[in-house]
């Protein structure tokens, strides 16, 4: 018996022209109902809080850039300046006021020296502002904008003026 394998048209029935769409069970109806409205609620409970923390973090955000401006000035005039411990030390008067760019190490509070090295101590005015040295980060130092207070017999003593 041979077999032809010519196309047939399919009939509209087969395409499901001529029967309804299908139609999803009441339940599964309401459960989209009740996860929508309850979405709806979410949103409409949490835009506040949500707004209220991106209006703190765009704040925060400007306020940083602010700060980042201050400092350029800071960090051009200590470039220019190339103050260096031993220069402040030998001549402290002249340098009190001046700014600094230095690596500070922080290891704890009531300890700070320069770029590692404790034979260079130093005394931090503002020490709870200065970034403390995490282990996390191996110990090394922070690069800190600071200004010369003064110097006395334990070391230079900082002021904290921000992170470059």
């Amino acid at each position: 018996m041979k077999r032809s394998f010519e196309p047939v048209a399919p009939s509209p029935d087969a395409a499901g022209a001529d029967r309804p769409a299908a139609v999803l069970p009441r339940r599964w109806r309401r459960l989209g109902l009740a996860a929508g409205i309850g979405l709806a609620a979410v949103i409409v409970l949490t835009r506040q809080p949500v707004l209220e923390t991106l209006a703190g973090v765009a704040a925060n955000f400007k306020e940083r850039r602010g700060q980042r401006a201050s400092l350029g000035v800071h960090i051009d005039e200590a470039h220019r300046l190339g103050l260096d411990y031993a220069t402040i030390v030998r001549e402290p008067e002249d340098h009190v006021g001046q700014p600094v760019v230095w690596c500070v190490d922080h290891p704890s509070w009531g300890t700070a020296y320069l770029a590692g090295k404790p034979s260079e101590p130093l005394v931090l005015e503002n020490e709870s502002a200065f970034p403390l040295n995490s282990p996390t980060s191996g110990g090394r130092c922070a690069v800190v904008v600071a200004v010369v207070s003064g110097v006395q017999e334990n070391g230079i003593v900082l002021r904290y003026a921000g992170a470059p």
